[in-house]
């Protein structure tokens, strides 16, 4: 099933911008202040608009790994739905890009009626201690 955005999902994403560390507020508001210099007026926001923008996008972003299997990261991408999935130590589900270019969500095992699908947000063969410190 294909799923098609509509104007003022990315409004809807978590910001969290009361929650950050104040320099990353920081350097927001310098990639906002040099956004002027860089784009047409007509495409121009004021900074706390901008603000809040970089923080759904930093907040919702999934990294894009090359598919074959390389270290090369392709970027990374806002995939509104696969915001919505909760992140799990133990996740139900795997999400991936596909040769297309879409976000493909698949579950690692059967799961319940009513449960919960979950992804990991981190990468699981990292520390305990790590993931619980990027996931604050």
């Amino acid at each position: 099933r294909v799923w098609m955005p509509r104007y003022g999902d990315v409004e809807e994403l978590c910001c969290n911008v009361d929650d950050m560390p104040p320099s990353r507020i920081a350097f927001f508001q310098n990639v906002v202040k040099q956004a002027k210099y860089l784009l047409p007026s007509e495409c121009r926001i004021g900074m706390d608009e901008g603000v809040r923008l970089l923080a759904r996008l930093y907040n919702n972003a999934h990294e894009l790994l090359n598919p074959d299997g390389s270290d090369v990261d392709l970027g990374f991408g806002v995939f509104v739905p696969a915001c919505l999935f909760n992140h799990s130590c133990d996740p139900n589900c795997v999400w991936y890009v596909s040769n297309h270019g879409d976000l493909a969500v698949r579950t690692l095992r059967p799961v319940q009626k009513g449960e919960d699908l979950t992804i990991a947000y981190w990468d699981l063969h990292e520390c305990t201690e790590e993931r619980r410190r990027k996931l604050q």
